[in-house]
């Protein structure tokens, strides 16, 4: 039994990897930069609500159906992960801690 040929392009998923890693990566320099002009956390704050509107499209169409109370806890989870996460780290370049010294 033979798979069925993917219709996508074939350097979509290596333009989204290097996509992401970049994204990710340039979170810590820019909320570096951005904590001269505003709390780190305001700077987090509207980092996670921009990327959760961007990639809402695209969870809506491509990702699977969940029900409200499945939402409700994955939401949670997000929240939970990336403010405790990147949370620690803003913090630590709010207070112009070397990020070698937060991990």
């Amino acid at each position: 039994m033979t798979l069925p040929q993917s219709k996508t392009h074939p350097l979509l998923w290596p333009i989204l990897a290097a996509a992401l890693v970049v994204s990710w990566s340039s979170g810590f320099v820019g909320i570096r930069y951005a904590s001269e002009n505003a709390d780190v956390m305001l700077v987090l704050f509207w980092r996670t609500l921009l990327s959760g509107l961007i990639l809402l499209p695209f969870a809506l169409l491509i990702g699977p159906r969940i029900d409200a109370q499945a939402l409700t806890r994955q939401m949670a989870f997000g929240v939970a992960t990336m403010f405790l996460y990147l949370g620690g780290f803003a913090l630590a370049i709010g207070q112009r801690v070397r990020p070698a010294l937060s991990r």
